[in-house]
């Protein structure tokens, strides 16, 4: 897949003008060839960038602000959070399964996929190994397992984990996504 974001990392990697960056309008005496707005670095005295006022039908002043708002610092946090969340949406596209490593190890409960079935199992990491649950839980007591028991934590191989949905959530998918 194309990442439409390409070229404004490109121009990151280049190493711009750290931010903030401050526009203001220049002093008439400064206003030589169109250019009515500077952008600066925190209102430093040196110049990033001139903006023209007739830039696209007079919005030179918006433009100013557009640029100035959109510091090399600013980018970088917007970059990488939208890089978080659209990790976060594929993997929940995906049903909420993580690669194994990630996986809490301080006892939560957790669905593990194991790598001899296709039934997930809710297991826990303890005592430095995966242990499945060996107590079937009733749905109303708030935790479930899937699949029965696995007969020999040895032969536990999770290859992913999942958290345990909400109740709710559970009962609510089961009775075909509805709230009832």
């Amino acid at each position: 897949m194309t990442d439409r974001y390409a070229n404004i990392r490109r121009a990151l990697a280049m190493g711009p003008t750290p931010g903030p960056w401050v526009p203001k309008e220049l002093p008439r005496d400064m206003q030589r060839d169109g250019y009515r707005f500077s952008i600066s670095r925190g209102g430093l005295g040196w110049w990033i960038a001139k903006v023209t006022h007739e830039a696209n039908g007079g919005s030179g002043a918006a433009n100013a602000a557009m640029i100035a708002g959109c510091d090399p610092d600013t980018i970088r946090a917007l970059l990488a959070e939208r890089d978080q969340l659209a990790a976060e949406n594929s993997r929940l596209r995906e049903g909420g399964w993580q690669p194994i490593e990630t996986a809490p190890k301080d006892g939560t409960r957790v669905l593990l996929r194991i790598e001899w079935s296709d039934e997930p199992v809710v297991g826990e990491f303890t005592h430095d190994r995966w242990r499945a649950c060996t107590e079937h839980h009733e749905v109303s007591c708030g935790e479930y397992c899937y699949g029965g028991r696995v007969t020999s934590d040895k032969d536990m191989k999770p290859i992913a984990w999942a958290r345990i949905p909400p109740i709710d959530a559970a009962i609510a998918a089961a009775n075909g996504g509805g709230d009832e």
